[in-house]
């Protein structure tokens, strides 16, 4: 969710990574910096960083947010859940789908890459590696390395 509230002045000219977020507080009114230690570089794939110089080329208000509301403002996160992400999810039949659903098929998929647990959980914004493989990472089914594993083992033992 840190592209609703980034502004397009905020990316710089070579964008690989966004670093510089905006989080809304409490009361929705007002915005704050993110506190520098609280600050991660996240890490722009080529197709992302494509998408991101054509809107800012086709931008009317580099002070607007990237994805503006239909009055130019920053998105309400209830709004993008209640009036475009739900009725989506309806219509498709995935009513089961969330948010939380894609950070766990990205955490995944990167695992299945060979991603370290640590790698993932810093682009996931976790200071704990474990919270990242207990709630995140898909459990592997036991393959065959780990059964040839201890094969080996005990033909060892035995001699």
């Amino acid at each position: 969710m840190e592209f609703i509230l980034l502004r397009l002045r905020l990316l710089p000219e070579e964008v690989r990574e966004i670093s510089d977020q905006v989080d809304r507080l409490r009361d929705h009114r007002s915005l704050r910096e993110t506190p520098p230690d609280a600050e991660r570089p996240i890490p722009l794939a080529d197709w992302c960083v494509a998408m991101l110089v054509e809107r800012r080329s086709k931008a009317s208000n580099l002070d607007g947010p990237i994805f503006p509301s239909s009055t130019g403002t920053i998105r309400e996160a209830t709004n993008v859940r209640n009036r475009a992400w739900k009725p989506f999810i309806t219509r498709a039949g995935y009513e089961w789908v969330t948010f939380r659903t894609f950070r766990r098929t990205v955490a995944t998929l990167l695992d299945e890459a060979g991603l370290t647990a640590r790698q993932i959980a810093d682009l996931l914004g976790h200071s704990r590696p474990s919270m990242t493989q207990d709630v995140y990472m898909g459990r592997r089914s036991p393959g065959r390395a780990a059964a040839d594993a201890l094969g080996a083992v005990i033909r060892v033992s035995e001699g």
